[in-house]
């Protein structure tokens, strides 16, 4: 993922941490931030940066993790950045929230308060949007993993297709309630994101052993889309069940981000994934101003 960060043009700091080191999960690259947290998942915790009188600030809100690492590691970012950190009570989690510039989406737990209370206000005020959209009853618990906003008018949204229910139905003999729901479930959740965007169907592959392969957890770097791919699953170091239909499914995602302009890079996230999330989850975006940090050079683009 990196490697594909750096081709697309953009500067990547890496965020070591000791408390993981310690658990044996070392990182494969020397940090350039020194931060201990206590787990992978980035965007549940880290800060959101945005821009207020010409100044980028950070943005610190409740993300409900239970690990005080976790709490105060988007202070201790802003120390190393030398940025002003605004902490707020606002209940978010970076999976469960995305933003077309304008308006701002929330699926999930933390998305259950009314989006006029006083927390989810200060997200609406920090961060500019105009409107506040809570996803009800959402296909996953994090936005991201089943939606991508691709332009400030457009947001791609999970679709199981005809050919992965068959597919389920053939190997099963009947086609699974669960698989039902996660369809109703997402065709829901594009009807309700239709009032605001366009909204664009991109494909998934079929659940797995409770494994939630999805296209739309990538980072959008420059003029490239970050996609995770899916090649074995983890459990039994073997082909996924839907495997002879994946190179179709795959074509159609790339084929969503390719019309609004994206290269594709295509990097495996079995791993990942099996632990419930990919690319979106271990990231988190930084302007191109803030990347200073390298010994030799400065970097360019964006996290």
């Amino acid at each position: 993922m990196v490697e594909e960060i750096n081709k697309a043009g953009a500067g990547v700091e890496i965020v070591g941490q000791q408390t993981l080191a310690v658990e044996g999960d070392t990182p494969t690259q020397d940090p350039t931030l020194a931060i201990d947290h206590t787990n992978i998942w980035l965007r549940d915790y880290a800060p959101i940066p945005f821009r207020s009188e010409s100044k980028v600030l950070f943005l610190g809100f409740d993300s409900g993790t239970p690990d005080p690492e976790n709490t105060i590691f988007g202070e201790k970012l802003s120390g190393l950045l030398s940025l002003d950190f605004r902490a707020t009570a606002a209940a978010i989690e970076g999976g469960n929230f995305l933003t077309d510039g304008t308006s701002c989406y929330m699926s999930g737990p933390f998305a259950n308060e009314k989006a006029d209370t006083v927390k989810n206000q200060q997200v609406k005020e920090a961060l500019g949007c105009k409107r506040l959209i809570l996803i009800e009853n959402p296909p996953h618990v994090h936005i991201d993993m089943f939606a991508k906003v691709l332009d400030t008018k457009t947001v791609a949204v999970n679709e199981l297709t005809e050919a992965s229910i068959e597919l389920a139905k053939d190997s099963l003999g009947d086609t699974p309630l669960d698989i039902l729901e996660l369809k109703n479930s997402l065709d829901a959740a594009a009807k309700q994101f239709s009032k605001y965007l366009r909204v664009v169907r991109i494909p998934m592959p079929v659940p797995f052993k409770n494994t939630f392969r999805t296209f739309t957890n990538s980072i959008l770097v420059n003029d490239t889309a970050i996609v995770p791919d899916y090649k074995n699953y983890r459990e039994v170091g073997g082909l996924y069940p839907d495997d002879r239909i994946l190179p179709n499914l795959r074509q159609q995602a790339e084929d969503v981000y390719r019309q609004f302009g994206y290269k594709v890079a295509y990097v495996n996230a079995d791993n990942l994934i099996y632990n419930g999330g990919a690319f979106h989850c271990v990231s988190m975006h930084l302007p191109r101003t803030l990347l200073m940090l390298s010994e030799n050079e400065k970097t360019k683009g964006e996290l």
